[in-house]
């Protein structure tokens, strides 16, 4: 995997530009890469570019991405934005992500406020 960083400053945004082969590893490495960045960038949305990328993660391994993608939600109140490869299962992918994501975020904060779900 190679990965640029850019932060631009005028338009309070941090892209990150991944191409090659990813691993579940290296997945949760740029999120919590990501993590850090917002916390010194404050006020700035994100934006993940995956389409040079090849990643064919099991669906436990993107349940566990997705859950620590849901950490930066509770986290901050900006965007983030991940261009994925344009693929015959790219909308399926992003919806089973972004379910999962918001369900572990709902489930966080649920935590966080001292409710217990089920």
């Amino acid at each position: 995997m190679i990965a640029e960083i850019n932060v631009d400053n005028e338009n309070k945004t941090i892209q990150r530009i991944l191409t090659g082969e990813i691993d579940t590893n290296q997945a949760l490495s740029l999120v919590r890469e990501i993590s850090n960045s917002v916390k010194i960038h404050e006020g700035y949305n994100i934006l993940v570019d995956m389409r040079d990328t090849t990643y064919q993660p099991e669906m436990m391994d993107l349940l566990e991405v997705a859950a620590e993608c849901s950490k930066l939600l509770i986290d901050f109140s900006r965007k983030i934005a991940f261009l994925i490869p344009n693929t015959e299962q790219r909308k399926l992918v992003a919806k089973i992500f972004r379910t999962c994501m918001e369900a572990c975020a709902a489930s966080l904060f649920m935590t966080q406020i001292g409710l217990k779900m089920g």
